[in-house]
């Protein structure tokens, strides 16, 4: 009996596998730096990288995690909480789990895409909607090619 031969190229890490995911460019934002999560202060690499998209002068920080277990179900009822410190929405929208955060104080916009194959993608920036930030969430690939 033959056997193939062990592949030469050691497998990907998993921030390496995210890394792949995010794509140059998301409509008219491009990637401006892509790096893995630094190590925490224990010493272990979280399996997080860490993305900045620009379009003319706006700057966007990606963050995508793999998360270790598996995501939770889309809320049934849409979310809508608004008090003196911002505004919180929480629903679902193509099987995933979107959480957008919005600061009163400087006008901050954190948008959550937990997607059902464990992965979640932050955007947050000052001065971009919730819909651009989600619309570059949601270009983060799903599969490496």
């Amino acid at each position: 009996m033959t056997t193939s031969p062990a592949s030469s190229s050691p497998a990907l890490s998993v921030a390496e596998r995210l890394m792949q995911l995010v794509p140059d460019q998301v409509g008219a934002w491009k990637r401006h730096k892509l790096s893995r999560a630094p190590r925490r202060i224990d010493g272990v690499s979280p399996p997080t990288v860490e993305a900045e998209f620009r379009q003319a002068n706006r700057r966007v920080q990606l963050t995508v995690t793999q998360m270790k277990a598996a995501a939770s179900p889309p809320p049934a009822v849409p979310v809508d909480h608004e008090t003196a410190s911002g505004r919180e929405k929480a629903y679902a929208e193509n099987g995933a789990t979107v959480l957008e955060k919005t600061r009163a104080a400087d006008g901050r916009t954190d948008v959550t895409v937990v997607r059902a194959d464990g992965i979640s993608i932050t955007a947050q920036a000052i001065g971009v909607s919730a819909s651009e930030l989600k619309s570059i969430a949601q270009g983060i690939k799903t599969a490496v090619p």
